[in-house]
Parts: C-alpha cells; structure tokens; sequence
C-alpha cells in the first residue's frame, strides 16, 4: 500500500517529476517526456491495482483474523478461569 500511496495521482505531478530526473538521458526518460498524458495514465492504473490488491489484502486479514487476535477464543477464558 505504501506504493500506491506514492503512485497515487494527486501525486501526479511530483511523480512525474522525480521520473523525469531519475530516467534523464535514457530512451524511458524521451518516452516519459513525449507521452506525459500516456505515462500519467499508466502510473494512475498501476495506482490503483496497488490499491486494490492492499484494500483485498486488508479485507482477507479482517474476515479471517489470525488467532491470537481473536477475541472470543475458548481457549483463552479457559486459562482466565
């Protein structure tokens, strides 16, 4: 999720920027800097495949929560008694 949050398209222009510097002087740079609306485009999809996989991710983990945060284990109040 951390990717998405830079990859995020309010992001946009401060991402471009920063792949414009870091890829200056190679063929990716000439591309980025012909086709900014196509590679805006790109980092907005790959934005928000990361955000679904992390949202997928957070939605596995809250229905099926590992054990030792579950708070009605029977194995837990067994221990307390």
């Amino acid at each position: 999720m951390i990717g998405s949050f830079v990859m995020c398209p309010c992001h946009l222009p401060i991402t471009l920027w920063w792949m414009a510097l870091l890829l200056s002087g190679t063929a990716a740079g000439a591309l980025l800097r012909s086709h900014p609306v196509i590679v805006g485009v790109i980092v907005t999809l790959l934005w928000l495949a990361g955000t679904w996989r992390g949202i997928r991710y957070l939605l596995i983990a809250r229905a099926d929560p590992p054990a030792a945060l579950r708070l009605s284990d029977s194995s837990q109040s067994e221990r307390r008694s």
